[in-house]
């Protein structure tokens, strides 16, 4: 199963400094005042990863912009106050947020050519209306909006040289944009350009982020990771938390996929346990409270780690790995359902995808009553998101599976119950064969029909995998295949629903699910039932 990307980029906008020239009509102490003031609250914002401070440097421009009317200094620190907001909000807030940031930085924008500001005044402004744009196209997947931006930070870096304090920063920005059009190559080449500028320890931590997250587009996890964490040292993740929270992501999203895209199982597992401890890290920053919007996106594919993860363990020989294993999947579902209310439109649709497959892995790797009652509530929780969010697709996927889900699970005959020993467990400590270990632990189970080869592979895949590899052998007397002795024999499913099929006399009176798996066959096989 594969996850909604988690690369989330994360970029600050350009501030005035403080001893910016006032115009004509405002008074330079007062102003200077604002400037201080709001600046203190967003460089807290940004740097301690919290809310309020963003909210209150927003307000202290508007009250600026009222006090001293006119400035487009002051329309480009609401702007990027608003910009650093957004970060904090939930989806639909976050969008408000950016679209009034758009509208800040294009009145900054368009005083400051009115004004006739100086061109390094207007070049900043420019910067930070194409940066909120590629950001607000991004989250609202308009790729036209993003080209938009794309073609303005292209058209500005081509007036910068290397040597320019925005050299960096808009070659960073380019990149993000690039990036978020499929253009990883070219934002590649813009990651590694403003890798070549002048920056900070914490502006070089972001365009490593940003270039590891271009080369994960491109299935270069192996670089990907190593650009992860040749940044996180650069970074304080007091001083810098957000930051850190989002290249932590960054890092267990690309061992996600890496491990998605192995083909050795055991390596698998183990970037698997890598990606679940990374994304646990990047949650103890990008908390719910905190950064909604992230924590969804980090929720979300650590769900998919732990599904992965889960799945790996109870397919695994291991005993000992089963229940741990059920226990990551039930994590996933619960995480699943966590996330959908705080994920934009596409993304909550992938998300209720991901828990329909989440679900269906828990019904075939624990087939018993308790987990189909689990797994019923799940679906009905699922069909009432689905039907208030408009995802008729996924409501009408639930409608199809709900009557399967909600039949009874075969109960087993009284005094019966599921064996808690597994095959491999009994071979290392008694050092038995499948033989005599069905005729002691399954036998009851067998001759009281409760048990054919999908639930058992479902319950002890150890002791599957070993009647399978028996049934390979031959006789070394005949040359024919070894059976298993008659009172061992385990039919097959689709023996059993041959059987349950021949003893109903009218193919209208057979049970949903078992006409469903005749006619599936029937549809395979160009038969008729």
């Amino acid at each position: 199963m594969t996850s909604m990307s988690a690369l989330v980029r994360d970029s600050g906008a350009l501030l005035d400094p403080a001893t910016v020239k006032p115009a004509a009509t405002s008074d330079s102490n007062v102003l200077a005042s604002f400037h201080f003031v709001a600046g203190r609250l967003l460089r807290a914002a940004v740097r301690h990863g919290r809310r309020e401070p963003a909210a209150a440097a927003a307000e202290v421009f508007r009250e600026a912009i009222e006090t001293v009317p006119g400035d487009p200094s002051l329309h480009n620190g609401l702007g990027a106050s608003l910009l650093a907001l957004a970060r904090f909000e939930s989806h639909a807030a976050a969008l408000r947020a950016l679209d009034d940031a758009v509208q800040a930085f294009q009145i900054a924008l368009q005083r400051a050519d009115d004004q006739a500001a100086p061109r390094a005044v207007r070049l900043r402004y420019a910067i930070n209306l194409a940066n909120v744009q590629w950001m607000q196209g991004e989250r609202t997947r308009d790729q036209a909006l993003i080209k938009r931006a794309a073609d303005s930070l292209r058209s500005v870096a081509i007036g910068l040289s290397p040597s320019s304090p925005y050299w960096a920063h808009v070659q960073d920005n380019l990149g993000n944009a690039l990036a978020a059009l499929g253009s990883t190559t070219e934002a590649i080449v813009a990651f590694d350009a403003a890798l070549g500028g002048r920056q900070t320890a914490s502006d070089r931590a972001r365009s490593l982020n940003n270039l590891g997250t271009a080369h994960a587009e491109r299935r270069r996890y192996d670089r990907a990771c190593r650009c992860y964490r040749e940044a996180l040292p650069l970074l304080s993740r007091d001083q810098s938390p957000l930051l850190w929270g989002t290249i932590q992501n960054n890092l267990a999203a690309a061992l996600l996929q890496a491990a998605l895209f192995s083909k050795q199982p055991e390596r698998e597992i183990g970037k698997l346990r890598a990606s679940v401890a990374a994304f646990r890290s990047a949650l103890e920053i990008r908390q719910r409270e905190r950064t909604p919007f992230d924590w969804a996106i980090t929720t979300v594919n650590m769900a998919a780690a732990l599904l992965g993860l889960g799945t790996n363990l109870v397919a695994s020989t291991v005993a000992s790995r089963r229940q741990p294993g059920l226990g990551h999947v039930r994590e996933a579902i619960g995480l699943f359902r966590q996330a959908l209310d705080q994920l934009a439109d596409a993304d909550s649709e992938k998300t209720a995808s991901n828990l329909l497959v989440a679900l269906q892995v828990l019904a075939r790797l624990s087939p018993d009553d308790a987990t189909q009652e689990e797994i019923r509530q799940h679906h009905g929780d699922l069909l009432s998101f689905a039907t208030r969010q408009g995802l008729s697709a996924i409501a009408n996927e639930i409608r199809r599976i709900m009557p399967a889900s909600t039949q009874a699970v075969r109960s087993l005959p009284a005094g019966l119950q599921w064996p808690a020993e597994s095959y491999a467990q009994a071979r290392k400590e008694r050092g038995e064969n499948i033989v005599q270990f069905l005729s002691r632990v399954w036998l009851p189970l067998i001759q009281a029909g409760a048990v054919d080869l999908r639930t058992l592979r479902a319950r002890d895949p150890s002791a599957a995998k070993a009647v399978d590899n028996y049934q390979q052998r031959r006789d070394p007397a005949t040359g024919l295949r070894c059976r298993l002795p008659a009172e061992l024999d385990i039919p097959t499913k689709r023996e059993v629903n041959d059987r349950l099929a021949a003893g109903i006399a009218h193919a209208g009176d057979r049970p949903a699910r078992l006409d469903w798996a005749l006619r599936s066959r029937a549809r395979r096989h160009r038969m008729t039932v």
